[in-house]
């Protein structure tokens, strides 16, 4: 799992705003920044990953958040992406339901978040489909 968060981090760090991991965004930080939630798989689903834009909730802020969500969006293609790490292969492809969307946090009041979606379907090495 190690090794495939750091090739979300890296796919996703290009992006002209921090990344962090959810949970894990230091108490100095500065918007706008982004937030990265990796929710794995079991036997019974795929895992999903959420890579949610902060921005200052300010006038202007609706259109930087959506600004931001076409950017994320436009990093998987519909038909999906490979991503290759050290282990093995995932496969993201964009979640069937709740895409995109808006969020907010308890205790953010100073920002607005704009969320995308990806489902992870991982396949370690050897066991890549062809």
């Amino acid at each position: 799992m190690r090794e495939l968060m750091k090739a979300l981090t890296a796919r996703f760090s290009g992006l002209g705003m921090p990344l962090f991991l959810s949970g894990w965004v230091p108490a100095d930080a500065h918007l706008p920044y982004l937030t990265l939630t990796v929710e794995p798989a079991d036997w019974r689903r795929p895992g999903y990953a959420a890579l949610t834009a902060w921005v200052p909730a300010e006038e202007g802020g609706n259109a930087r958040r959506f600004e931001a969500m076409e950017r994320i969006a436009a990093l998987i293609p519909r038909g999906g992406l490979h991503l290759p790490y050290p282990g093995g292969i995932c496969i993201l492809r964009r979640a069937r339901a709740d895409f995109l969307r808006l969020v907010s946090e308890p205790g953010t009041s100073g920002a607005v978040g704009g969320q995308v979606r990806f489902e992870i379907v991982r396949y370690p090495t050897g066991q890549v489909p062809g």
